[in-house]
């Protein structure tokens, strides 16, 4: 069994992660080593405050563990971004500090032994109470992806119109694929 396990600092909610059910991160998802973390045993997300609007946890707060992963290609973003999706997860809050375990590095995705974040963390996540993850939300999805966009209630004038790469990111949402597989062809 490998006892390796990912940390992701986030600026994303309990409810978007479930809802998700995953961890893209930023708006166009992680940049990591997808081999490395197919191989891993559990996620946890770390409370990052300066990523998006976190008002209800505290900076550094590990919060949210998830397990038996799957790395796909980010729901938004380009080729080399991915989503870390987890069939099984758990909410916590009593995992202070954790954003200390990165030590100077300034990557928001660390990976960890298992064992030893056990030790440092006080915690057995073998012995956790997970919950299976309910089906992606693609409404929720689409709403969050929207609003990050900033293409919430859009509504284009008489002459504005869209640029390519607002079309694209709107259609990104639309149909849960990555920015980097849509093409737009124009006929005049």
């Amino acid at each position: 069994m490998n006892s390796e396990c990912i940390l992701v600092s986030t600026g994303e909610r309990e409810a978007d992660l479930i809802n998700f059910k995953g961890t893209q991160g930023h708006l166009d998802g992680w940049k990591l080593d997808a081999k490395r973390v197919r191989k891993c045993n559990y996620v946890i997300c770390v409370a990052d405050r300066n990523d998006y609007v976190m008002d209800d946890l505290e900076h550094g707060l590990g919060f949210f563990v998830g397990k038996n992963l799957t790395v796909r290609k980010a729901i938004l973003g380009n080729e080399s971004k991915y989503i870390i999706e987890f069939a099984e997860y758990m909410v916590i809050s009593d995992l202070p500090n954790a954003y200390n375990l990165w030590g100077a590095s300034k990557n928001p995705v660390a990976y960890k032994n298992i064992e030893e974040m056990e030790e440092l963390l006080q915690v057995d996540f073998a012995a956790m109470a997970f919950k299976t993850a309910p089906k992606r939300c693609m409404t929720y999805v689409k709403e969050v992806m929207n609003m990050r966009l900033g293409l919430e209630g859009y509504e284009t004038g008489e002459d504005e119109g869209l640029s390519f790469t607002e079309a694209k990111k709107g259609l990104s949402v639309r149909f849960g694929v990555p920015v980097d597989n849509i093409e737009i062809l124009i006929r005049g």
